[in-house]
């Protein structure tokens, strides 16, 4: 029986993606690389300095390091996140939902690629920052292994004393859905993410928060 549920944060809290990938794109430019856009929308739900060693892997970027360039692109995305209006970007629906859910009894974890710091600043704006039991971040070295290895969705179940088999994980992108089908755990895709995903490792899906309590209430 499910008894956990666990959110990326990324387009599936806030809808981040879009900007991500600009301020991704925007960096491949000072680098002075054209990546081409199927390889571009592969650093979707990636921890990004796993990300950056790719890009130094396959294009040939010298002259500073996968760690540099990540810190550059979090400050980038810092100063969105923790602007006036990211509350703007906030998925509609998504703090009743979780709440819901709360109130439910169900234990509630974020399990995200991105820095804690970030993730925190994100829930508080969303008004869901005293709503999770668990928040782990693979950006602070909390897993030796980031998505889509399973290590970041064992890790939240071990913090919350789940079994892999009682945990439900919201996820938008193929990279964070492999990594909940390594773990055991069954997966609900939101189909949030720019660009069309392969939902092969996708166990029920849902396209808006007005439909996820129906859909979550069969699945649990």
């Amino acid at each position: 029986m499910i008894n956990t549920i666990i959110f990326d944060m990324d387009g599936v809290i806030i809808d981040s993606e879009p900007r991500n990938l600009k301020i991704i794109e925007d960096i491949y430019d000072e680098l002075g690389i054209e990546v081409p856009r199927e390889f571009h929308l592969k650093s979707i739900g990636v921890e990004s300095v796993e990300w950056w060693k790719r890009i130094i892997e396959n294009f040939g970027v010298t002259g500073t390091t996968p760690e540099d360039i990540a810190a550059h692109e979090r400050d980038k995305i810092y100063q969105y996140t923790f602007s006036p209006n990211a509350s703007e970007y906030i998925f509609d629906g998504v703090e009743k939902s979780i709440k819901d859910l709360k109130d439910q009894g169900l234990k509630l974890a974020v399990a995200s690629s991105s820095p804690g710091k970030l993730i925190k600043g994100v829930l508080k704006v969303a008004g869901l920052d005293e709503t999770f039991d668990a928040v782990i971040s693979a950006a602070d070295g909390d897993v030796k292994r980031g998505k889509p290895e399973p290590d970041i969705f064992l890790k939240t179940a071990d913090e919350l004393n789940s079994k892999p088999e009682e945990c439900l994980v919201i996820e938008d992108s193929e990279s964070g859905l492999e990594a909940a089908k390594k773990a055991g755990m069954k997966t609900l895709a939101f189909l949030s993410a720019p660009v069309e995903i392969s939902l092969d490792n996708a166990d029920y899906n849902f396209k808006n928060y007005s439909e996820f309590l129906k859909i979550v209430s069969q699945i649990i």
